[in-house]
């Protein structure tokens, strides 16, 4: 887990009183008076935090396929023609039309 905090309104409103001790500022709109440095340590944790989580080998695999146009194995074939056959169902027991 990474060290990256995200100020959100429901915090705010939460908290509402800033803490008095060393160390600690008021509420600010917006990304407030950061240096330099502050201002790329943020960016540095959001680009870490935002990366995801790695592809497995095999879906890169499929990925390229797909790219390149070449057909899906006859078992993915098979999976997909379920899970549709599945939703049709569902929504069909749920008398959505």
């Amino acid at each position: 887990m990474n060290n990256v905090k995200y100020i959100m309104k429901c915090d705010v409103d939460k908290h509402p009183e800033p803490l008095q001790c060393e160390g600690f500022t008021e509420w600010t709109r917006g990304t407030g008076p950061h240096s330099p440095e502050a201002l790329k340590n943020i960016q540095e944790g959001l680009r870490k935090a935002c990366l995801g989580i790695p592809k497995k080998e095999s879906t890169k695999q499929k990925m390229r396929n797909a790219k390149l146009g070449k057909p899906k194995s006859l078992e993915t074939r098979q999976r997909m023609s379920a899970s549709h056959q599945y939703r049709i169902q569902q929504k069909e027991l749920s008398g959505v039309s």
